[in-house]
């Protein structure tokens, strides 16, 4: 009897364990599953500024389910600009489709057969503000079940070369005759991807020319000294990618002076990065065609006195004597 009552829980004990697998195996297969991956290259690892780069972000799908509504999306980095210049594209394989074009950063619902990818061609501008050092990561993203989720991001590194270029305008106003007051405006603006440090020496000087009595200068940043005696300005400082520095000159306008007046300032900095200014540009006034143009003013032409004559004199002489002659007339009566 106990044998028999011992078989009997031992078949209900299997049968249930069995069940419960069976179940279980049931609802695993249930369960869509997806194998989803994306790449992304631009097929560079340098570049320099101002250059264009492709991004080629691709994203798959190695089944066994179909997925309906993945999401592929790509954030560009700070200064590199995507999809502006021009739009992006994207074409689809094996059934896959996207949005055929758009611009700027990517969110984007993608559907993938089995089988199926699709392909985006990303446009790039690489700007004077990105990162000497910078990566983009590509992504994708599913309600379904992803076997292999590692292969879902992807990250592409790209290092800029260093570029240094600082530019100096310079412009004028004010009241161009003797005796008035001419206001130059210093306007640095550093066109570089990395920070200018404040190296030994000055990194501008301005020298005013004869006809000009330097009254003052000021900045608004960095150490600008105006030395009146030499009628000379300097100012040393930092500069930041894409920062302008403004320097600020007044003068006043000799009485002797004469002519056209043209006044050219020299900026000095580091294009190598090596801690020395190696570099020196001239100021340019921006109002002018071309580059490295002095800023030029004219003052009014003075008016000429004539030469005195001897007929011109005896004339006077007579004009005087006559004139005090009519004077004691008038007195006396």
């Amino acid at each position: 009897m106990k044998r028999h009552v011992f078989a009997l829980a031992r078949g209900i004990a299997m049968f249930s364990l069995f069940g419960a697998t069976a179940d279980a195996d049931a609802a695993t297969q249930g369960v869509p599953a997806a194998d989803l991956s994306i790449t992304v290259s631009d097929g560079v690892t340098t570049v320099n500024p101002g250059e264009l780069i492709t991004y080629t972000i691709r994203a798959q799908n190695a089944g066994p389910d179909p997925v309906v509504g993945a999401i592929v999306d790509d954030t560009f980095p700070t200064g590199v600009i995507c999809g502006v210049l021009s739009n992006w594209t994207c074409s689809g394989t094996g059934g896959g489709t996207c949005t055929a074009t758009g611009t700027g950063d990517i969110h984007d619902p993608v559907n993938l057969p089995a089988g199926a990818a699709v392909q985006y061609t990303v446009p790039c501008f690489v700007s004077l503000e990105a990162p000497l050092n910078f990566s983009n990561t590509a992504t994708i993203t599913s309600a379904v079940t992803d076997p292999v989720p590692a292969n879902n991001s992807a990250t592409d590194a790209i290092n800029v070369i260093a570029s240094i270029f600082i530019v100096a305008q310079k412009r004028w106003s004010g009241t161009p005759m003797p005796g008035g007051v001419i206001t130059y405006t210093i306007r640095i603006i550093t066109q570089s991807n990395t920070n200018q440090t404040d190296n030994p020496g000055d990194e501008f000087v301005d020298a005013l020319p004869p006809g000009l009595i330097l009254q003052s200068a000021i900045a608004d940043a960095g150490t600008v000294v105006a030395d009146l005696p030499s009628n000379t300005v300097t100012w040393n400082g930092g500069t930041t990618p894409g920062s302008v520095v403004t320097i600020t000159i007044q003068a006043q306008v000799a009485s002797t002076a004469d002519g056209p007046i043209a006044n050219q300032g020299t900026l000095s900095y580091d294009a190598n990065a090596d801690g020395s200014n190696d570099t020196i540009a001239p100021t340019d006034d921006p109002t002018r065609p071309g580059v490295n143009n002095p800023t030029v003013f004219n003052l009014p032409p003075r008016v000429p006195i004539p030469a005195l004559t001897p007929m011109l004199a005896v004339g006077l002489l007579i004009l005087i004597a006559l004139t005090g002659a009519w004077t004691v007339r008038m007195r006396r009566h």
